[in-house]
């Protein structure tokens, strides 16, 4: 008989309790014959509303239920908590990360394994759907490429480079130092495209489990066409800011210089081909910000998009 996969469930949390709730209810749900454990990580020290959600929670949960604290703010801080706790843990074969605003689909955890299985990968990741919290938002967002869910085919690809929907191998965190997120990234965000593409350079497999869903609420401070342009700028920033810090960067930097290039010449072009598709020309809007972000990320601009907090 096969042993049960060993999988730590983790989840960073910071003044979301309700969305916390949300997330352990559908984890309790899950449809899964693996041996489970969940581990959350509070990154506000003063409040502590995750540790008191998982107090009330742990006794009569369906899986060992743990919250730890991460003091010092910003989510890199946090993550490099999770992925401490998990290194310490000998029976675990994987990690399945996942934030505190998403919940998984019953099959998640199946998905994963299925896909984990058959390539052998070390990172797997999967998408993540969009539930708007507001009944009026306009439809442009809802079908734009920030929201946009497009299937993808299972299997290996180059890279993952998200922690919001994620499934590691245990043993992928001996590849690359400590610690795992860089702390320069706490408030801006990128912190995890930056360890996954360190551990592709060392080596880490990827693939892609198209199955294996989670749902994000977005908020309405997240559900303008503004913000949507903003976050789309701070890609561009982030992503042309680990270029300038990655080993090799004199190969890097042409490769974005002309992304940034591209994204400018080809607006107006995609503007006059779209119009009469407000999605599609929005589309074109945001690759425009984030090729202004690209040159932004160059001259070193940063975004801290993580100050505020959106949901709850």
């Amino acid at each position: 008989m096969t042993n049960p996969t060993r999988i730590v469930i983790a989840a960073a949390t910071f003044c979301r309790p309700q969305g916390l709730t949300r997330l352990l209810d559908a984890i309790e749900a899950l449809d899964t014959t693996a041996d489970v454990r969940v581990v959350i990580c509070d990154n506000d020290a003063e409040d502590q509303a995750g540790m008191r959600v998982v107090a009330d929670r742990a006794k009569d949960f369906r899986f060992p239920l743990e919250c730890i604290l991460a003091p010092q703010r910003g989510i890199s801080h946090a993550r490099n908590a999770l992925f401490d706790y998990i290194s310490k843990i000998e029976d675990c074969d994987f990690a399945a990360l996942i934030d505190d605003d998403e919940w998984p689909d019953p099959q998640w955890l199946t998905a994963y394994e299925t896909i984990a299985r058959q390539t052998g990968a070390d990172v797997t990741g999967g998408p993540v759907l969009s539930a708007f919290d507001s009944e009026t938002v306009d439809p442009v967002v809802v079908g734009c490429e920030q929201f946009r869910r497009t299937k993808k085919p299972d299997g290996p690809v180059p890279v993952i480079l998200s922690t919001e929907n994620v499934f590691i191998k245990s043993s992928v965190l001996t590849l690359v130092e400590r610690p795992w997120f860089d702390v320069d990234f706490g408030i801006t965000g990128g912190e995890d495209a930056d360890v996954f593409q360190r551990l592709k350079r060392a080596g880490a497999s990827f693939a892609w489990a198209d199955a294996a869903e989670v749902t994000e609420l977005v908020p309405a401070s997240r559900s303008t066409r503004a913000w949507a342009q903003k976050r789309n700028f701070r890609r561009g920033c982030n992503t042309a800011w680990r270029a300038l810090r990655r080993p090799g960067k004199l190969k890097s930097l042409p490769r974005i210089v002309l992304l940034g290039l591209a994204g400018i010449v080809s607006f107006p072009v995609f503007w006059v081909l779209n119009i009469g598709k407000p999605i599609r020309q929005f589309d074109a809007k945001l690759r425009l910000w984030r090729a202004f972000g690209y040159f932004a990320g160059l001259a070193q601009i940063r975004i801290q998009d993580y100050k505020k907090v959106h949901g709850r």
